[in-house]
């Protein structure tokens, strides 16, 4: 789902939307799937009244794979039960790598880019987050916060929260840097 004018609306099936992506000379083509939670985070905060979490890789023919895989899906098995279609995606996951997955945690290789770009009546803020493993990243944010939740020292209780509400920023941007997989912010438009 993406957040339109203060609603929840579902992404179309198979949808695919082209990005420019800050350091990058290409043009890519994103998906709407990741871990991102952000439009059920934003849906009642009266600052969002739009919002929409994109992903997208440099190996731009893995995404015509997967965007072609995401339309067959919708074509073919979205009518299926959930162990048949994980069945379908499981084979195509072992046709993809069949060695399995790559390793993740690779410094050297694996690169992250977080972008936000916020647009008021007048106003208007891009930021760039520049970072290596995504699932290192995940990780330390996931170790910063059960630590929190474990000492009672969360600073929102109940319901669905950002680790930002939950840990703070600022202690999360530590536990990055500290892991060393977390880049310098840079503003691109303030």
């Amino acid at each position: 789902h993406h957040l339109v004018e203060n609603e929840l609306v579902a992404w179309p099936p198979a949808s695919s939307v082209t990005v420019s992506v800050p350091g990058i000379h290409e043009v890519l083509t994103a998906v709407p799937w990741s871990g991102g939670g952000e439009s059920v985070w934003f849906e009642r905060d009266p600052r969002v009244r739009n919002c929409r979490t994109l992903v997208t890789f440099r190996n731009q023919a893995l995404m015509g794979l997967v965007l072609a895989k995401m339309t067959e899906f919708e074509e073919h098995y979205a009518h299926l039960s959930p162990s048949e279609q994980e069945a379908v995606t499981n084979e195509w996951a072992m046709q993809i790598a069949p060695q399995g997955e790559p390793p993740r945690e690779d410094y050297n290789l694996h690169r992250v880019l977080f972008t936000c770009h916020g647009r008021g009546t007048l106003d208007a803020h891009s930021v760039a987050v520049w970072g290596v493993t995504g699932y290192v990243m995940a990780g330390a944010i996931g170790a910063a916060t059960i630590d929190t939740l474990l000492l009672g020292r969360q600073r929102v209780a109940g319901g669905l929260a950002p680790a930002t509400a939950v840990v703070g920023a600022r202690r999360l941007l530590n536990e990055m840097i500290a892991e060393g997989v977390f880049g310098t912010p840079k503003t691109l438009i303030a």
